[in-house]
């Protein structure tokens, strides 16, 4: 099926569902075209498979790997590469107004920890999220 609108993409594939037989069947759903409205997870996936299970269908597969997302895209003008990272954050500010926009250059530095030699994961992760906790002043 060709998906546009992922909004309704749910009660679309229900829909075309019901025209059919799904008893004793092994569905495959296979979903591709580009995605003008909402995003992959607004389709209820969960709410489709209840229904196929209500039409005493053995199984549900599904295939996404079609549908093509619109990425947004920043158009960027900095004289300086390195301050490149610095003009999306502002503009991201700009276009996105949000209480927790303060804390992107901070939560961005912070990821840039590395791993101690001889460091076990479970200890850099704690690390990691101790300094998130700091930023966010969860703590």
């Amino acid at each position: 099926m060709e998906i546009k609108n992922a909004l309704v993409a749910t009660e679309y594939i229900i829909s075309e569902l019901e025209k059919r037989n799904l008893e004793d069947k092994i569905l495959l759903l296979k979903l591709s075209g580009k995605l003008e409205k909402g995003k992959l997870s607004s389709i209820n996936f969960h709410e489709i498979e209840n229904f196929v299970k209500s039409k005493k269908a053995y199984a549900l597969l599904k295939s996404t790997s079609q549908i093509i997302t619109e990425e947004p895209a920043f158009e960027v003008e900095a004289s300086d590469m390195n301050k490149i990272e610095d003009t999306i954050i502002q503009n991201y500010t700009k276009e996105k107004p949000s209480s927790f926009t303060k804390f992107i250059t901070s939560l961005i530095n912070s990821l840039a920890l590395e791993k101690q030699e001889d460091e076990k994961a479970s200890t850099f992760e704690e690390r990691l999220l101790s300094e998130a906790r700091k930023i966010l002043e969860l703590t």
